[in-house]
């Protein structure tokens, strides 16, 4: 029978899981508290949409694509609902926001189940025709959160059961008209987000077959417009939610809402309405639900919505409403109306909601109020709730409330009142929460709150009260919450509470002591911290058996009375915490606390808890005892061992905390007594080593992380499995640690990780000093050393130990400081590593033969004795790296068959020799070698090695960083022709080979300069003749001319015209040169009436060269005359500047001549200035005369440019 039963049971079970836990359910709220809510048994088969036409399945999940397609194919019958959301798509690794997608023909055989399908990522864009064509029993299609764009006409066909569709957050681009028709049995209808500019009211034209569409969703989209018979198509519409969009009064049609006869809510919310739309009521009689909140309306009258009769509900939040025109006279059905966050200063309209009698919820929060008329609210006698919190509302001695008779919520927080008066609140009999917090009440009357007998929340929280009338509470008889916190209250001794009264907050406040009110109160929790409170001086008369929950946190109480809590008998919760209590626990500080459950006093001063059970009456029901955050050092145990436990209950304590204390101490009978004890929380403390607990029948855990254990010896028992004590076997795993610091090296690891021959505790052995001497135990032989800041090889090392570690030292020096002691070490691992050892002995490692594993690396050792690892037969590991050897053979490799690895890496060696290359390859077991970073050389000496490299790599670890010190690359892709040994006679003619190579290449060198300098030789002297002055080569000009230079450019090319003129002039006068230059516009004149006698009157002629000055007549004239000039008179000179690129083909033969000679600068050489001034006059001194045959006066000062256009006759110093 009980099988039977079990049986039953499992099966109940089993299904109430696949009903309730693997359901698939939607819904949608019609209006407030009116849900309509479509739920399925949860399948693959909904999470699967399959497309025909690309014979492809897209999955919110790996689903496989034959069960998928034979579902649809061969039982569509069972498909009810499909969600398909693939934007949502969070399964994956990084959420990929995909489905998981499969074509047919990638799609494992249905014949073999074991063969995975091939799948990919990706998302659902269309809705092709008839798409769905055989679901006739789908009831729901949630598509929401997809990137489909189009929907094509007939891609609903064949959905009859179809009630809801969830199409929202797709980017729709197109939907065909009437795409709705086929689903004339859809119910909700969701288009969230889908982007919409205008309603689309081409969707329903489907005549009357959409009667079953009663809910709609366009919220989040761009609708800024509401057409002509929107909609006339469907009748039965319940719910319309238009949030979100952009519509506006004005693009709203009259006729917009005809047919919505059996509309019920319309929200409006986020929109850009100025006012209620002018039809909706006339057109949508029923409404009952009107939001308008989010909107842009200024004013509000209340004649707007005279006309909906049935109107229970109407937002008008969030708006900037800054007054309210008119009022409700008329009898109206409205319950609820919202009118917070808008601009309202005052409401002064007497009775403005006298219609309004069924009213029951009035919100004008958040407003600006700052007075309300004493009949505003006349009329509202089924008002409940009433929130005029966050406003500007000030003292008034008329009572505002007073007709408000049935109001049970009043929230006047957050304004501007200082006090109350006598009888503010009388006529609100009914009223149960009272908020005034965030206020700046500084005084309350005493009969302030007369008339609230059923009030039973009262909050005065964030105020300025310091003080207290006694009976300014006792009138109210039902009060069970006063909430006092964050005010300035000194006390409330004389306070009278009513019997009714269950909490009292009055957290941060300046209380300096325990209120003597609550002696004899019926106040069972009481919460008093962040107050000022120093000790506990609480009376013996007084009588506190009703606390059950009082909370001193955050105070400064450094001691109180044994006899505090005497009379707290039921008291089950006492928070001490952060404080300054120093207490010594076992002296009973909580007697008459019989029913403490948790007790807390972490964060204070305590340093003594040995003991704090002595006494079981007022701890034997303690559960919870919390003590982290103390400077608790040692513990001994918390029951006295000399306790007679018979004499008392079992203590009941089950979690204790002990976080954060310092504790470097915890004796194994610390936690002995309680046998309900589940959770020891000793974690964050300076542990380093503990035995297991002695418990009794209990198994607690002990949380251990975050201290500094060390892996000793007296930790092994960690890696058992369980611990024997007595008669019972304990789990090792109840105790949870992280890390400990391994011995000798002081590393830390996961406790659980360290093998167990890595616990290690300091021996009896002698040691020798700065070293330490461990093993498995006390008792036992050491088995391993450590030595630090040594600079000598210490003496006595015990020759037991099986590992020295004498690493990290200045030892300089690797020898015994006198002959070792007879007999071998029996050492197997020796660690000299980073101590600075240059120099070792022959004989240093001839005691340690049972070596196997020696570390020499990063030390700086030069040479190595010959034969120093000959006695090392055991060998196993030899670390040399990092040194400085320069030299590594035969007589250097220890004669070990077992070595296994060598690593000679990072040193300074060059040559490998063939004999120390076939000795390691003899080794069978030497399978791991490190010898790159050296600075092997890549000539024939190394052959052997290259050779050898490329037979073993395998064994070579570090084969890339082999590389040659003579030209960077690595050995292994040198070929090996590079290696080959020449004898003495090619070595001898590859020597005559490489001088004559040496020879012929300066001499190529030297035949290429002798050409760059004949090349450059003007520039060459131009460079040295200015620098050095030198003379010799420099033009011997006429000594006394009336010009230096005449100078003779193309003014019709712009490029020349530019740099003679920003450039060279400019350069010209700084050399201290007399200018005289022409102008084509002086053709009038004779050529040889005028040029020829400035040219004659120069002492050179600079022409300055651009590519078309061949089409310059006057300027070619001009260069004949002076190349005339320039044969005549050997002491005259022309001088040509190019400037860019010429044109050859158009040039005077004579100017050609030059310029294929040579003979010329070139204007952006790097030289071009130091050329120019070689090549001109030297520089006129400032004192010389000018010649006598001038008939123009000339500044000796100025450097003159004369113009041939000008004919001034000017001043002395006319300069131009």
């Amino acid at each position: 029978m009980f099988g039977v039963r079990q049986l039953f049971l499992l099966v109940f079970l089993w299904k109430f899981l696949a009903i309730f836990a693997g359901n698939f359910t939607v819904s949608v709220e019609w209006y407030p508290e009116k849900f309509r809510t479509y739920s399925f048994n949860r399948n693959i088969f909904g999470e699967c949409i399959l497309s025909l036409q690309e014979d492809m399945v897209r999955c919110m999940r790996n689903h496989r694509f034959q069960e998928i397609e034979d579902q649809w194919r061969y039982n569509p019958e069972n498909v009810t609902y499909l969600a398909v959301n693939c934007l949502k798509q969070e399964y994956y690794a990084s959420p990929k926001h995909v489905c998981m997608c499969k074509k047919g023909s990638n799609a494992a055989s249905p014949q073999h189940f074991r063969q995975f399908d091939d799948h990919f990522y990706c998302q659902l864009r269309k809705l092709p025709n008839k798409m769905f064509s055989s679901l006739r029993n789908l009831e729901v299609l949630d598509l929401s959160d997809n990137l489909i764009a189009i929907v094509e006409g007939e891609a609903l066909r064949s959905l009859t059961s179809l009630k809801y569709l969830d199409l929202s957050r797709n980017p729709l681009k197109t939907l065909d008209a009437g795409f709705l028709c086929d689903v004339n049995g859809l119910e909700v209808l969701l288009m969230q987000g889908t982007n919409f500019h205008n309603f689309p009211v081409h969707m329903f034209d489907c005549g009357k077959k959409l009667k079953n569409l009663t809910y709609i969703d366009f919220s989040d989209n761009l609708i800024d417009s509401i057409p002509h018979n929107a909609f006339r198509s469907i009748p039965n519409v319940v719910t319309l939610n238009l949030t979100s969009n952009n519509i506006n009064n004005t693009l709203i049609q009259r006729d917009a809402f005809v047919g919505l006869q059996k509309l019920l809510t319309i929200d409006f919310t986020e929109n850009d309405l100025t006012s209620i739309p002018e039809t909706l009521c006339e057109h949508a009689p029923e409404v009952q639900y009107l939001h308008m909140g989010e909107n842009r309306l200024k004013s509000f009258e209340f004649q707007a919505v005279e006309v909906c009769v049935h109107l229970l509900l109407l937002d008008l939040s969030h708006n900037d409403i800054k007054s309210l025109v008119g009022d409700i006279d008329q009898p109206s059905p409205l319950q609820t109306l919202k009118v917070s966050q808008n601009l309202i200063k005052e409401l002064q309209t007497p009775g403005f909601l006298r219609g309004a009698q069924n009213l029951t919820t009035l919100d004008f929060s958040m407003n600006v109020i700052h007075e309300i008329g004493p009949t505003a609210f006349d009329g509202l006698s089924s008002l409940k709730k009433l929130d005029i919190s966050d406003n500007m509302l000030k003292n008034s001695s008329i009572p505002l409330f007073s007709q408000l008779r049935s109001l049970e919520e009043l929230d006047l927080s957050v304004n501007n009142f200082i006090k109350i008066r006598s009888g503010f609140f009388r006529g609100l009999e009914s009223l149960k929460v009272l908020n005034l917090s965030r206020n700046d009440f500084e005084l309350l009357e005493d009969r302030a709150f007369e008339g609230l007998g059923k009030l039973t929340v009262l909050d005065l929280r964030h105020n300025l009260l310091a003080t207290f009338q006694d009976n300014v509470f006792s009138t109210m008889s039902n009060l069970k919450s006063l909430l006092l916190s964050h005010n300035k209250i000194l006390s409330l001794d004389n306070v009278k509470f009513p019997n009714s009264l269950i909490l009292l907050d009055a957290e941060e406040n300046r209380m300096e002591h325990f209120p003597a009110s609550l002696s004899n109160s019926y106040v069972n929790k009481v919460i008093l911290d962040s107050n000022d409170i120093t000790t506990l001086s609480i009376s013996d008369s007084g009588n506190f058996s009703q606390l059950t929950f009082v909370s001193l946190s955050i105070n400064r109480i450094q001691t109180f009375n044994e006899r505090a809590f005497q009379t707290f008998t039921n008291l089950k919760h006492l928070n001490l915490s952060t404080n300054q209590l120093s207490l010594n626990l076992s002296r009973g500080y909580f007697g008459g606390a019989d029913s403490l459950v948790t007790l807390d006093l972490s964060h204070n001063n305590i340093e003594e808890i040995n003991g704090m059970f002595a006494t079981f009456q007022s701890l034997d029901h303690l559960q919870n005892l919390i003590l982290s955050h103390n400077p608790i050092t040692r513990i001994h145990n918390l029951i006295p061992e000399l306790l007679d436990m018979s004499a008392f209950r079992e203590p009941n304590l089950q979690n204790i905390f002990l976080s954060f204390c310092n504790i470097s101490y915890v004796s194994v009978e610390a936690f002995e007594g309680f046998p309900n004890l589940s959770l020891v929380d000793l974690s964050h403390n300076r542990l380093k080593e503990i035995k297991p607990f002695k418990l009794f029948n209990s198994k607690p855990v002990f949380n251990l992380t975050s201290n500094v254990f060390e892996c000793s010896c007296g930790m092994r028992w960690i890696k058992e499995p369980e611990i024997e004590m007595g008669d019972q076997y304990f789990p090792t795993n109840h105790y949870k640690m992280d890390d400990c610091v391994v011995l000798p090296k002081h590393y830390k690891m996961k406790i659980r990780e360290v093998p167990i021959g890595d616990f290690l505790c300091k021996t009896q052995d002698s040691c020798p000093e700065n070293c330490q001497c461990l093993g498995n135990s006390e008792a036992s032989h050491t088995t391993v050393v450590r030595c630090s800041d040594v600079t000598q090889v210490p003496e006595g090392i015990p020759h037991s130990a099986l590992r020295i570690y004498l690493d990290g030292n200045a030892l300089r020096n690797l020898t015994f400081s006198k002959e070792v002691n007879t007999g071998n070490f029996q050492t197997q691992e020796l660690y000299i590593n980073g101590s600075n050892v240059s120099f070792l002995t022959q004989d240093f490692f001839r005691p340690f033969q049972s070596l196997k594993k020696l570390d020499l690396a990063e030390n700086r050792i030069e040479d190595l004795p010959s034969d120093v690892f000959a006695n090392l037969t055991y060998l196993e590991e030899l670390y040399l790296r990092n040194n400085s050897i320069v030299a590594f053979d035969s007589h250097s490799l220890p004669n070990s068959k077992s070595l296994m690895l060598l690593d000679i890496s990072h040193n300074k060696i060059k040559y490998l020799n063939a004999e120390v290359l076939e000795m390691i390859v003899d080794k069978p077991h030497l399978r791991r070698i490190f010898i790159g970073n050296n600075a092997f050389v890549c000539k024939c000496k190394n052959k052997a090695l290259r050779n050898w490299i490329d037979e073993h790599r395998s064994r070579i670890f570090d084969r890339e960083s082999i590389l040659c010190e003579n030209n960077g690359k690595e050995m292994i892709r040198v070929a090996p022709r590079y290696f080959n040994c020449l004898g003495k006679t090619a070595a001898r003619s590859s020597d005559h080979k490489g001088v004559i190579v040496a020879a012929v290449i300066l001499l190529c060198a030297a035949l290429l300069v002798f050409a760059s300098c004949i090349y450059f030789r003007r520039d060459i002297i131009a460079v040295f003749g200015t620098k050095l002055n030198i003379k010799c080569f420099r033009h011997q000009y006429e000594a006394h001319s009336i010009y230096d230079v005449f100078l003779m450019y193309d003014f019709n090319d712009v490029k020349g015209s530019d740099w003679a003129n920003k450039e060279l002039i400019p350069r010209l006068n700084q050399f201290g040169h007399k200018l005289t230059t022409s102008d084509s516009t002086d053709l009038a004149n004779s050529l040889l009436e005028t040029e020829n006698s400035k040219i004659k009157e120069s002492k050179c002629a600079l022409f300055v060269v651009t590519k078309y000055v061949g089409n310059n007549q006057y300027y070619m004239n001009c260069f004949r005359v002076a190349a005339k000039h320039a044969r005549e008179h050997s002491q005259f000179k022309v001088i040509v500047v190019v400037v860019g690129d010429i044109d050859f083909t158009s040039l005077e033969p004579g100017l050609k001549k030059m310029l294929v000679s040579g003979n010329y600068i070139t204007a952006r050489s790097r030289c071009a200035w130091e050329r120019l001034e070689y090549e001109l006059p030297k520089r006129r001194s400032r004192l010389e005369p000018f010649s006598q045959d001038s008939e123009i006066g000339i500044c000796d000062t100025e450097t003159i440019i004369y113009n041939a256009a000008r004919k001034d006759k000017g001043d002395e110093c006319d300069v131009e």
